[in-house]
């Protein structure tokens, strides 16, 4: 049973079944398959039926549909699908220069993330994470116009985003609890455990390249022989 367990852990499926998972924050696993399968039908469908895509999406948890991430994956097909960012991006004030147009703008988003975040606990999260989202994603280029440096090593975590995210608890929590808090600092511990979890992600793509040239190689030989 315990067995079982763990295969279903590995597919990404305990969220779904509600069984027990080896760590917490694996339930992204079973959002990230839910990804991979549902969302190319989506971009079909905006393709089909546009902006209505989204209004549709709005109202799901209405009519029994209940996916907490589905609004906020449709938001985000529009954005990619109609350069919303982008459009966004192009706003500003004529009389300020693009350094200071995108500092006022990350003012602004920055009370504008402030405010949904308090607002949270109020409800309406299926509403709110989207446009939290979406607002986040241009603090983030807009920070890159201001910060180049800031904006290099804000991409360079953002690559491995996926790693930190899925063996950060591993690390703080299960094995070295005592590593990563012994400073009583929450700036040491969040840019340790950052270093050490970027380090493991740099390792796991590492042998996840070697694997891929390790099968590749393989494959080669197989064909040779079978030639």
């Amino acid at each position: 049973r315990g067995g079982g367990y763990v295969v279903i852990d590995l597919l990404g499926l305990s969220y779904y079944f509600g069984f027990p998972s080896q760590n917490e924050t694996w339930w992204y696993m079973s959002l990230a398959f839910f990804l991979i399968f549902f969302v190319p039908v989506l971009i079909l469908l905006y393709q089909y039926v546009g902006i209505n895509l989204v209004i549709i999406a709005m109202f799901t948890k209405y009519l029994g549909i209940n996916n907490d991430y589905l609004f906020c994956m449709v938001c985000g097909i529009w954005c990619a699908q109609e350069n919303v960012l982008e459009k966004i991006n192009e706003i500003g004030f004529r009389a300020l220069s693009g350094k200071a147009n995108a500092m006022l703008k990350i003012f602004i988003e920055a009370i504008l993330i402030v405010i949904c975040y308090n607002l949270r606990p109020f409800g309406f999260t299926y509403y709110i994470d989207a446009f939290f989202t979406v607002i986040v994603a241009e603090l983030c280029m807009d920070i890159s116009v201001c910060f180049p440096l800031i904006g290099r090593i804000m991409g360079v975590v953002g690559k491995h985003s996926g790693n930190i995210f899925l063996t950060h608890t591993i690390i703080f929590e299960y094995y070295f609890p005592g590593f990563i808090y012994g400073r009583k600092d929450w700036i040491a511990v969040l840019l340790i455990l950052l270093s050490v979890c970027l380090l493991l992600s740099v390792g796991i793509e590492y042998l996840k390249a070697l694997f891929n040239r390790i099968f590749l190689w393989s494959s080669i030989l197989q064909k040779q022989k079978i030639g």
